[in-house]
């Protein structure tokens, strides 16, 4: 994504938080929700573009924990298919979907199990 875009992205929603306020300010209700339309929608091209970036770069600091438990949450989804319990699938379907948001998690930069530095 270009700065160009970014920039833009930037001032919808800047230009949503702006027309929210006016429309607070003059009380006027649909100025305030087409406002809050725009921040909305910049706030989240904003958000897609991180997601993005995490996704295409997902080494960057990721913790051992997190894929050890991706890991074993799909070990034991796969042993739970194939042996027909279902208790173990469901504790293996968690464990991996826990993995995943740590994972996504860590390698935004947000500290998981305790970890401070990035």
């Amino acid at each position: 994504m270009g700065i160009a875009k970014n920039m833009a992205n930037k001032a919808e929603a800047a230009k949503g938080s702006m027309k929210k306020n006016f429309g607070r300010v003059t009380r006027n209700r649909s100025l305030q929700a087409g406002g809050a339309v725009d921040q909305a929608r910049g706030n989240s091209k904003q958000a897609g573009v991180k997601l993005k970036n995490t996704l295409l770069s997902p080494t960057r600091g990721i913790n051992r924990a997190e894929v050890v438990g991706a890991v074993f949450g799909v070990v034991l989804l796969l042993a739970g298919i194939f042996l027909g319990m279902p208790v173990i699938t469901t504790i293996g379907l968690v464990l991996v979907v826990a993995g995943v948001v740590l994972l996504v998690m860590g390698s935004m930069g947000r500290p998981t199990f305790g970890r401070r530095q990035y």
